[in-house]
């Protein structure tokens, strides 16, 4: 990532893994990747097939995930656009929050903590 990163470790086993505000955020629990997010100044575009998607309209972003995914097993919990089918949660883009803006990659199970309080959500276009 081109720069020494800060580590900050929780329990349990777990390090968080930060190179900088314009590089990704990197999340291990014991050794193994779980979670990479990126924020709107990562210093890459941030693409899913050829869709940038920090540059791309919220609403055509949130459609073309919802499609990807099968429109099934998408829910939206504790602020997040969760796409279980493809490992992928969004913030800021349903509620236009600029501030909040952020996508990440995790591994399957991450989300299954949240259980019953998970939402069923649709994007139609």
């Amino acid at each position: 990532m081109g720069t020494h990163p800060v580590i900050k470790r929780s329990p349990p086993n777990a390090a968080r893994y930060l190179f900088g505000p314009d590089r990704p955020v990197v999340i291990f629990e014991q050794n193994s990747l779980v979670e990479i997010s990126f924020s709107p100044d990562a210093s890459e575009p941030v693409k899913y097939g050829s869709e940038d998607l920090f540059l791309s309209s919220e609403k055509d972003v949130l459609e073309m995930l919802w499609a990807h995914s099968g429109r099934a097993d998408t829910f939206e919990v504790a602020g997040f656009i969760v796409f279980l089918p493809l490992g992928i949660t969004l913030t800021g883009f349903h509620d236009h929050d600029a501030d909040q803006k952020a996508i990440s990659c995790f591994v399957r199970g991450r989300w299954d903590r949240f259980g019953t309080r998970m939402k069923p959500i649709e994007f139609s276009s």
